[in-house]
């Protein structure tokens, strides 16, 4: 059994709230390219992204904060999320393979 990632712009706020904290939804921006997912904010002293996707077969999390001023690097927090807890968000979507005799 095959399990890919799926998420919606609310599904993937609601998990990065868990971890992050976000401005109202309508004031962040989601993006999608294939299995891989963003969510993008800003405040008054950085702009942020959260990266949803799957490395080494794992589903990560990453959030990196870049401050607006100065020239310090940007700062990034990688979160494993297990696939439990998705299967309970419904952001998994499991592809069963059926042979035929």
């Amino acid at each position: 059994m095959r399990v890919k990632l799926k998420a919606t712009k609310t599904s993937l706020y609601k998990l990065v709230s868990l971890y992050a904290a976000l401005p109202g939804m309508k004031k962040t921006d989601f993006t999608k390219y294939r299995r891989t997912f963003w969510l993008r904010w800003y405040d008054d002293y950085a702009t942020y992204e959260a990266c949803f996707t799957v490395c080494a077969g794992r589903p990560i999390l990453t959030i990196e904060r870049r401050k607006l001023d100065g020239d310090a690097p940007p700062t990034r927090t990688v979160y494993t999320i297990t696939v439990d807890d998705l299967r309970s968000r419904g952001m998994t979507e499991e592809n069963l393979s059926l042979s035929i005799s």
